[in-house]
C-alpha cells in the first residue's frame, strides 16, 4: 500500500481486523509516487521483490530502484536496494519483469 514516502506491507494471512489497524512492515522512501511487487516467480524463500519510482523534482533527475525484502532480517536490514538508475525528464516508470 503506498502512502506519502512510503510503502507499507500488510500481513494477507493475518485477519481482516488486523489489517486495518497498522501495517506489519514500512518501507520509507523519500519521493515515492509508485512501486510494483515483482510477480510469485521471482519471489522464492519469503524473499520479495519490487521495484520503486521516485519522480525528479527542481532539475533532480528522477530515479528508480529495484529491492529486495526479506520479513526475517533485522529491521535494518529487511529492505535492500539491489538496483538503481536515474533518468531526466522522465515523469512515470513502467517495469517489466523477464524470467530469465
Amino acid at each position: 500500500h503506498l502512502v506519502t514516502n512510503e510503502v507499507q506491507v500488510y500481513d494477507i494471512a493475518a485477519s481482516a481486523e488486523v489489517y486495518a489497524e497498522s501495517p506489519q512492515f514500512k518501507f520509507r522512501s523519500e519521493g515515492i509516487s509508485s512501486f510494483q511487487l515483482a510477480p510469485a516467480l521471482f519471489n522464492n524463500d519469503e524473499i520479495y521483490h519490487f521495484t520503486s519510482f521516485n519522480e525528479g523534482k527542481k532539475g533532480k533527475p528522477a530515479k528508480t530502484f529495484a529491492h529486495s525484502f526479506d520479513p526475517k532480517m533485522p529491521t535494518a536490514r529487511q529492505f535492500q536496494c539491489v538496483a538503481s538508475k536515474s533518468f531526466f525528464n522522465a515523469e512515470e516508470c513502467t517495469f517489466q519483469w523477464s524470467p530469465s
